[in-house]
């Protein structure tokens, strides 16, 4: 039988497997202590099965807590729009910014005379721009939009930005 023991020092490495507390220094732990107290099969048992219940708690709060960060996207709740802006000459930026089970938002970057040409996606979006000038296609509509605007795509919609004055726009989308 294989065992693999997670222990901080060769005491407590004993201890779990087959021998009473004792004390000895890491030294006297070569090959096996001379002080040491073998278990009998209850007392082993009694051990494992304790040492078992704490491994199963710990389980439980990291499943509790691993379902909590997949609900809610994780902790963060608060986003600084501002220091994640970046802009390119040579290409239009995109970055993800939360993924959730609900909805997922990234930030789309261009600079003047950039573009994204019209092409479809399987997912609903919601575009928000937050500064600058374009026109937006949706389906088989092109919207001129500034500041505040907002433009909704359906899915498998044909949707496009062309910048006409470097904007930044969040796009809330369906998960995909």
């Amino acid at each position: 039988m294989s065992v693999l023991i997670i222990a901080k020092n060769m005491h407590e490495a004993c201890a779990t497997i087959h021998c009473a507390p004792h004390k000895h220094t890491e030294r006297e732990h070569g090959y096996g202590c001379g002080e040491q107290r073998f278990l009998n099969k209850n007392e082993r048992t009694e051990m494992l099965e304790e040492h078992r219940e704490k491994l199963k708690r710990e389980l439980k709060g990291i499943e509790e807590e691993l379902k909590k960060l997949k609900e809610d996207g994780g902790t963060m709740k608060h986003i600084n729009l501002t220091e994640l802006l970046e802009f390119s000459h040579l290409h239009h930026i995109k970055k993800d910014i939360i993924r959730t089970a609900g909805f997922n938002a990234v930030l789309i970057c261009l600079e003047k005379d950039q573009e994204i040409p019209p092409h479809p996606e399987p997912y609903y979006v919601l575009f928000h721009i937050l500064e600058g000038e374009g026109i937006i296609t949706a389906g088989s509509e092109l919207y001129h939009v500034k500041d505040g605007h907002m433009v909704y795509v359906e899915s498998n919609d044909i949707r496009g930005i062309k910048c006409i004055e470097r904007m930044s726009i969040i796009g809330v989308q369906q998960p995909h």
